[in-house]
């Protein structure tokens, strides 16, 4: 039977110059719903993560221009759980686009208007 020494591997030769995208899990694992297919368990109950708030996404903001990042999405759990979170996309958007992955069943009209003010 043949051994493997280390010097034969060969591992792919990988520079990474920027990162293009930056993901934000602004609700940490907090759903309003548990679905089965959730890749990281989200639900009501599961508090793995918290909540970011908005100058923990200022700080990361912050770094993301010298990592040459080019777009923000934000998810979590379901990401207006957070209360900040019209702040936080008002704050993103001056820095790039951004978008939000949500099931949409806490958008009320109320947080519905509240975005539409936002300036782009």
């Amino acid at each position: 039977m043949a051994t493997i020494t280390q010097t034969e591997i060969k591992h792919p030769d990988l520079h990474l110059d920027a990162l293009d995208n930056l993901w934000f899990q602004v609700s940490g694992t907090l759903c309003n719903i548990a679905c089965n297919h959730c890749f990281i368990s989200c639900s009501p109950t599961n508090h793995s993560y918290e909540i970011m708030s908005l100058e923990q996404v200022k700080r990361y903001l912050d770094e993301s221009i010298e990592m040459g990042v080019k777009e923000y999405y934000f998810t979590g759990g379901e990401p207006f759980i957070n209360k900040e979170l019209p702040e936080i996309l008002e704050l993103t958007l001056t820095y790039g686009p951004a978008t939000v992955l949500s099931n949409g069943m806490l958008i009320t009209e109320k947080r519905a208007k509240r975005l539409q003010k936002i300036e782009v």
